[in-house]
């Protein structure tokens, strides 16, 4: 469901592996019509506990980072793990994610508007998965207006566009405009 007029909506999810330490976090923010505004991915090298969600939070973190800068408006972050979204929305959190989490708050204060929401796993595949793309290929990137090969699918399933579409090989998409009566796709 796109956010409403004047506000961007920015999906962020961690993933972590407790054998290595090594997370990532991912990152989507579309505009109110639905269209793409970036994809990111961020590599952690060095991540502690999934109990306290450290990647969930530093997901927030990068997300209203990029919110910041590079969208103008409002930002309504959403984010599958309840334990973070808690602790955003207090006024003191005494864990051990507070240090990330006042920072986060911090970088909020730049925008015009923010609130934060839960939403189901389900709703948040695409940056869960690019989440898992930066903890495997290790590295960072951020897409301005564009969405990586590796997404495109999850992204036409949220505009129930169906399953004809070219090789994924072949193009590069950002999202024209969601609606739930009508999706468009331009091809780079």
């Amino acid at each position: 469901m796109p956010p409403p007029t004047g506000w961007a909506k920015c999906n962020v999810d961690g993933s972590f592996v407790s054998q290595s330490g090594e997370a990532g976090v991912g990152v989507v923010v579309r505009d109110s019509e639905g269209q793409v505004i970036l994809t990111a991915w961020r590599v952690i090298f060095r991540c502690q506990d999934a109990v306290e969600a450290e990647a969930e939070a530093l997901a927030c973190l990068e997300g209203l980072r990029l919110a910041a800068q590079w969208v103008q408006g409002s930002i309504i972050l959403e984010s599958d793990r309840a334990r973070v979204i808690q602790a955003m929305q207090k006024k003191e959190d005494r864990s051990a994610l507070r240090f990330i989490l006042e920072e986060a708050k911090d970088q909020a204060q730049v925008l015009v508007d923010w609130r934060i929401t839960k939403v189901k796993r389900e709703s948040n595949l695409v940056a869960h998965e690019l989440a898992h793309f930066a903890r495997r290929n290790m590295y960072t990137a951020v897409w301005l207006g564009r969405v990586p090969v590796g997404v495109e699918g999850l992204i036409r399933n949220d505009c129930n566009l169906g399953a004809n579409f070219n090789s994924p090989f072949q193009q590069v998409i950002t999202l024209k405009k969601i609606n739930p009566s009508n999706c468009n796709i331009r091809k780079i």
